[in-house]
């Protein structure tokens, strides 16, 4: 099983693996960073958690999505094309659905 360590550790490994032009234009938000979100903290606790990451100078956007039972959803968010890219191994729709409030200006590709 997958737990949030192995999700991380594969999201740095495949940051490292790839070139270094490539690698300066991708922002890896981690596990723990989510789960933040979901707990709806505060302002300045998001800040410290994604800060470093500088997300806002990045054109890709990876985000790993943990649901009930250990299963995860990748989610990696285009800036420049305005395209979010989902994989889920277990090809649930209706699993990450809720996880992504899609806007208008961008296309989900599934």
């Amino acid at each position: 099983m997958l737990d949030d360590t192995c999700v991380n550790e594969g999201l740095q490994l495949l940051l490292s693996r790839l070139q270094p032009e490539r690698m300066d234009q991708c922002a890896i938000f981690l596990t723990y960073m989510m789960s933040y979100i979901r707990e709806e903290a505060d302002d300045g606790t998001l800040w410290r958690s994604v800060h470093h990451c500088t997300y806002w100078e990045r054109a890709v956007w990876i985000i790993p999505v943990q649901h009930p039972y250990l299963h995860w959803t990748l989610c990696i968010i285009d800036t420049d094309t305005r395209t979010i890219q989902l994989f889920d191994s277990v090809a649930n729709k209706s699993l990450w659905m809720n996880d992504v409030k899609v806007s208008k200006n961008y296309k989900t590709i599934y």
